[in-house]
């Protein structure tokens, strides 16, 4: 069947993250029918003094680039200039 099960896996897996006295983050995932969950994401409650960073990467059809992202792109975020 390729990338997909026969059947979907739908387990939620749910956490709450890191909290402060301004927010309060967590995730909830779901495989589905893929055979692998490809996707990724991060809570970064303070990337620098005035910003906080909250983002999904979904892997679409490989979960490689999507736990690249999550890795990576905070820090090219903080080296952009606007």
């Amino acid at each position: 069947m390729g990338a997909y099960l026969s059947s979907p896996k739908v387990e939620k897996r749910s956490s709450d993250l890191s909290w402060d006295e301004k927010y309060a983050c967590g995730v909830s995932g779901m495989q589905g029918w893929r055979i692998s969950m490809e996707d990724a994401h991060n809570c970064i409650l303070h990337l620098d003094e005035d910003t906080s960073l909250f983002a999904v990467y979904d892997g679409h059809g490989g979960g490689e680039v999507a736990l690249y992202c999550s890795y990576y792109f905070a820090d090219v975020l903080k080296q952009t200039d606007e």
